[in-house]
């Protein structure tokens, strides 16, 4: 019988100390990135506690690398992922915008936007198929947020 828990076990066996050599040793890591959804967050959508203490040792131990969230969410639905792991950068939207860690909070470096001419279209459009479609259920957000 598989059993996918011991599967992982044995990978990481094998490739755990080239992770940490590459994470801790002479390599340096320069940037670690993670995904939230199905990555590090778990089943109940929070943050596994094993990876906010790895995260914290690996700054710990390189204080000079970033930490970056990249997310197809929005800004506002990653913010608390943001501060509970210390992320230094943010890349939201699925590429759309790019934040970097500023005192207290995040400021927006770049965004990549579509004018309102364009949105528009995209959402009539949208709306169009979506009459042939009831099972497609797509979600606007025409806020400017700053």
């Amino acid at each position: 019988m598989y059993n996918k828990d011991r599967h992982i076990l044995r990978i990481w066996d094998t490739l755990g100390w080239h992770l940490y050599d590459t994470f801790m040793g002479k390599q340096r890591l320069k940037m670690l990135v993670l995904d939230l959804d199905g990555t590090a967050l778990n089943d109940n959508k929070k943050i596994v506690p094993k990876n906010v203490k790895a995260i914290q040792e690996l700054k710990e131990k390189n204080p000079d690398v970033l930490i970056c969230i990249a997310t197809g969410r929005g800004f506002h639905q990653v913010l608390r992922f943001a501060r509970e792991i210390e992320t230094d950068v943010l890349i939201t939207d699925n590429g759309g915008a790019l934040y970097k860690q500023k005192d207290e909070g995040y400021e927006l470096e770049k965004s990549y936007r579509m004018s309102e001419q364009e949105s528009v279209a995209i959402f009539n459009k949208i709306k169009e198929y979506a009459a042939e479609n009831p099972d497609m259920i797509w979600h606007f957000s025409f806020r400017n947020y700053k």
